[in-house]
């Protein structure tokens, strides 16, 4: 069973490329919210481990999240992942009804943060 350990990381990669291939206007943001949604239906409901996207994963996959775009915690500042971890137990839910925002949101943050970093460089 050692496959369980990869439904986190699959939504987590899920969770993180979309932003990547966006500019994030509304237009845009409510395909991809479609496309999440039918990918993330799909995928709870044909994967092997009938694992649920509920508040554990959630916590999961924002860990993840946070830790693939900033592994080392040079960008985000503590208030940046404070303010976003109030979302934590809330991506299942989000995920589900298609809502990227959140993604985008820390997403833009990370670029921000990044963009500083290099200016003091």
């Amino acid at each position: 069973m050692k496959f369980n350990k990869f439904l986190p990381l699959s939504l987590t990669v899920l969770f993180l490329l979309f932003p990547s291939f966006l500019t994030a206007k509304e237009e845009t943001q409510k395909l991809s919210g479609s496309i999440v949604k039918g990918i993330v239906e799909q995928f709870v409901s044909m994967h092997y481990s009938q694992k649920p996207l509920n508040d554990e994963m959630s916590s999961r996959i924002f860990s993840l999240y946070m830790n693939r775009l900033d592994p080392a915690h040079y960008y985000f500042l503590a208030s940046d992942v404070n303010e976003f971890r109030v979302y934590e137990t809330r991506i299942d839910d989000m995920l589900h009804s298609g809502d990227v925002k959140l993604a985008l949101d820390i997403f833009e943050r990370f670029k921000t943060r990044l963009s500083e970093r290099l200016a003091m460089m």
